[in-house]
C-alpha cells in the first residue's frame, strides 16, 4: 500500500523529535560523582568550598568561583599525595588546565589578588608540615625583588619569608631514582623554575 505523503511528514517530524531530544540530554549537565573540596591556597580556611554536583570540568570550576566568590582572576590546583621523597608525606600540587575534569582536594590562587604575571608554588617544608606557597617569579632579565635582585632561590625566599632561614631547598624530582638536585643557590628565575609548576622544596627553620 503506497505511503500517504502526510505519513512520511509525520514520520520525519517524529524523528526529528527524537534528534532533539538526544541532543538536548547530551547536553544536560552529568551529575559528578566524586566529591571536591576547595580551599583558598593563600589563605587556607578550615571549611572549604563545595561547588555544586553538576561542576565537571576546571572551566567550570573557574566559571563558578568569578561568579559565586568574586574571583577576578582564579588559577586552580590540585594536592597530590606520595608524590616524591623529599618530604614525609610526599605532597605536591599541581596546575590544573581549564579542559580537565576535576575532583578530590584543590587549592585556588587569585592571581589578581596577589598582583602575580608569573608564579609558581613552592613547597615550604615547615614543623614537618608541607605548605604551598605561591611565589611571584620574573624572567632572567628583570629582578626577582621589586627593587633589587636577590641573586639566589636562598636569598629571596629568606627576604619573602623573614625572619625564616633557608639552609636547604630541593628540586622536587617525580620520576623514581632520580635524585634531587640541591638549587640553594641556583639563580630564582623562570629559566630555573617554570612558571605553574610546583618543582621547588624549600626547608624552612
Amino acid at each position: 500500500m503506497p505511503t500517504s505523503v502526510d505519513q512520511i511528514q509525520e514520520e520525519q517530524a517524529i524523528l526529528l523529535d527524537e534528534k532533539e531530544f538526544i541532543t538536548l540530554f547530551n547536553l544536560a549537565p552529568e551529575i559528578r560523582t566524586d566529591p571536591i573540596e576547595v580551599y583558598d591556597m593563600i589563605n587556607p580556611e578550615p571549611i572549604p568550598i563545595i561547588p555544586p554536583d553538576y561542576i565537571q570540568t576546571c572551566r567550570a570550576l573557574l566559571n563558578y568561583l568569578r561568579g559565586e566568590k568574586g574571583l577576578a582572576k582564579p588559577d586552580v590546583w590540585v594536592r597530590r599525595m606520595a608524590r616524591h621523597a623529599l618530604t614525609k608525606d610526599g605532597i605536591s600540587w599541581k596546575w590544573v588546565h581549564p579542559n580537565k575534569r576535576v575532583q578530590g582536594h584543590l587549592e585556588f590562587v587569585d592571581r589578581a589578588q596577589c598582583n602575580f604575571v608569573d608564579y609558581i608554588v613552592v613547597l615550604k617544608h615547615q614543623n614537618d608540615k608541607d605548605i604551598p606557597v605561591p611565589v611571584g617569579i620574573t624572567e632572567p632579565d628583570q629582578p626577582c625583588c621589586s627593587q633589587s635582585d636577590c641573586g639566589t632561590v636562598q636569598k629571596h625566599l629568606e627576604t619573602l619569608w623573614a625572619p625564616c632561614n633557608i639552609y636547604v631547598a630541593k628540586r622536587i624530582q617525580y620520576n623514581e631514582g632520580e635524585v634531587p638536585e640541591d638549587v640553594l643557590n641556583r639563580p630564582f628565575h623562570t629559566e630555573q623554575f617554570a612558571s605553574r609548576h610546583n618543582d621547588l622544596c624549600a626547608y624552612v627553620s
